[in-house]
């Protein structure tokens, strides 16, 4: 009977119509894009460890001669503002808007949840719902950068009349990507496979440049956009960090306490505006980009 099933397609949990294996899925064409903006990447990752060890040397050395004075060092303040809030917050913006950057975190978003994929489907009883909470946050995502994408693509350029065509767009994508989803726990491994096919129909898409047409017109009909929520996060996560700051200020706190403090702050509010796994899952995407 077990061979019979698996001849029929059934996984090895009886449900679905077998694993979306890796090699199956036509994945080459954005891998190959991704492959094109690894030097940006690099380059900027090396950039930012320069920034880095360079603040944090000269921290040292400050810390040293404090504790050979036993008097606080000027040089404490300059190294800690400039580098914590100044140089990262600025490096990470440029990131966040490079076309190159944002475009890499993309193609490794959905690669990341095609692999999710499968990893749930080759899980046991004892793994799966951790497989699939990681299946949530890698296609999260997936989700927030689509609704970012006719920002991100170079595909399309600023005031173009494309532009707000590939915004529409994205957002019915959204809407079926989260439909695909849903059906996980009704059809099992059927479900995945239709949603790593999916996901791997909008990367090839999105590396061919066709940012308007990430998904065939036919087989979004009678969908619903999603509404894009992300400038309010935004936002709040900017007041949050804002008021800190003027708090810090009017309480008369320590130099270079008060930008930890609105760090800190702007840390709660993203943990609370996006869910504190998202946010993890965020931090891990930008560690798997430096690590290339």
């Amino acid at each position: 009977m077990e061979r019979q099933s698996r001849r029929k397609g059934y996984g090895a949990n009886g449900c679905g119509f077998g694993s979306p294996d890796l090699a199956d899925m036509p994945i080459q064409a954005f891998r190959e894009a991704g492959k094109r903006t690894a030097a940006s990447v690099q380059l900027r990752h090396w950039l930012l460890t320069f920034l880095i060890g360079l603040g944090c040397a000269d921290l040292v050395i400050a810390v040293l001669k404090t504790i050979e004075t036993r008097k606080v060092q000027p040089s404490l303040q300059p190294s800690a503002l400039i580098l914590a809030a100044v140089t990262l917050p600025l490096l990470m913006w440029a990131a966040r808007h490079s076309k190159a950057i944002a475009g890499y975190m993309l193609l490794l978003s959905i690669m990341a949840a095609i692999e999710a994929c499968d990893a749930v489907t080759h899980s046991d009883t004892s793994g799966r719902p951790k497989a699939l909470r990681h299946l949530d946050d890698t296609c999260s995502t997936v989700r927030r950068s689509l609704l970012r994408v006719h920002r991100i693509t170079t595909s399309v350029g600023r005031g173009s009349p494309r532009q707000r065509k590939a915004k529409e767009h994205a957002a019915l994508v959204v809407a079926k990507l989260q439909l695909a989803e849903a059906q996980i726990d009704i059809n099992g491994n059927g479900a995945l496979r239709g949603l790593a096919a999916l996901l791997a129909k909008i990367g090839n898409s999105f590396a061919s440049g066709n940012v308007s047409a990430l998904l065939p017109a036919q087989s979004l009909q009678g969908t619903t956009p999603v509404v894009n929520k992300e400038g309010l996060r935004l936002t709040a996560v900017v007041i949050a960090a804002a008021a800190s700051l003027c708090l810090g200020v009017l309480f008369g706190l320590p130099a270079g306490v008060d930008a930890v403090v609105a760090s800190s702050a702007a840390v709660l509010a993203a943990m609370v505006a996006y869910g504190s796994r998202a946010a993890i899952a965020k931090a891990s995407e930008i560690m798997s980009i430096l690590r290339q």
